[in-house]
């Protein structure tokens, strides 16, 4: 289903252009808005029998099955195109995302030269490790509870636990409103600072380890949080790391020469952008929901 999918993406955008470069190719047949040649087939025959679903079928790879598979595709796109979806733009992202891909791994030899890693010496690397440690840093890990309660019960959940009555789990089965943090009691897990919602990390940054800190309001929730440990950061140093960094700085290095082609390209195809409606698609952001990570 995928690579029918994925054969049909690419072919529907094809015909929506309606070029053609097949100067020995004879035509097999003709359609509105298009038509199959010996080559198209002969190219289909190729896709065809490195699936595993027609490998083992040899019946399904005879040249008369072949062409009926391949118009019957050709009839689908036909259908799609006649009711104009490849001007949606959820379809024309899927159709572009294939074919921005597929041309790629086709003209990607040519767009750029392959980069030599044993080219980079170790004085390179190190200026590349210096200019970048904090990529080189284990960061530092909190490891949090946390639940969200009634806030009329949170000073009565906070002595509980500063007396000693419950711990900070007991309090969470007691008290939590979600009864996957009641069975849970609350533990989140250890993780680096950043990986808190931007709205935490002050709160959680600012406890002192075995301190619980609330009622804070985040999310909409009052809660109570506790840090159970904070690990030291670690900065590894460049012998630790050095294969790590000359991988880094040879992906570094290919990005630099992928923006150039993207440069001249869009000096190639002569690129003009309304910067008004930029600045204004900018402004209004994506429409699209962001999930964040607490």
């Amino acid at each position: 289903m995928k690579y029918l999918l994925l054969t049909v993406l690419t072919a529907l955008l094809l015909s929506a252009c309606q070029e053609t470069s097949q100067p020995n190719a004879v035509t097999l047949v003709e359609f509105d808005g298009g038509s199959l040649t010996d080559l198209d087939v002969q190219a289909h025959y190729q896709k065809m029998r490195k699936n595993p679903k027609f490998r083992d079928r040899p019946d399904l790879l005879a040249p008369e099955s072949v062409f009926e598979h391949a118009l019957n595709m050709e009839m689908i796109i036909a259908l799609g195109l006649d009711k104009k979806l490849h001007l949606n733009p959820y379809v024309r992202e899927e159709i572009h995302n294939h074919m921005s891909q597929l041309f790629l791994r086709l003209l990607q030899d040519e767009l750029i030269d392959a980069i030599d890693r044993n080219s980079i010496s170790d004085e390179e690397a190190r200026a590349f490790y210096d200019e970048n440690q904090h990529l080189y840093q284990k960061k530092a890990l909190y490891r949090v509870s946390t639940f969200a309660l009634d806030k009329e019960q949170a000073d009565e959940a906070v002595a509980a636990i500063r007396n000693g009555v419950l711990s900070f789990a007991e309090a969470a089965q007691r008290y939590a409103l979600s009864e996957k943090e009641q069975h849970s009691g609350g533990a989140i897990g250890s993780r680096a600072l950043e990986r808190f919602r931007p709205h935490w990390r002050e709160q959680v940054a600012a406890l002192e380890e075995g301190q619980v800190a609330g009622p804070i309001e985040l999310d909409g929730d009052w809660r109570l949080l506790l840090l159970h440990s904070k690990s030291a950061p670690y900065q590894y140093s460049f012998e630790e790391k050095k294969e790590y960094i000359r991988n880094d700085l040879l992906y570094q290095r290919y990005q630099d020469a992928w923006q150039e082609v993207y440069e001249r390209l869009s000096r190639q195809f002569h690129v003009r952008i309304d910067q008004k409606a930029l600045t204004d698609f900018y402004r209004d952001g994506i429409n699209a929901p962001q999930e964040e990570q607490r």
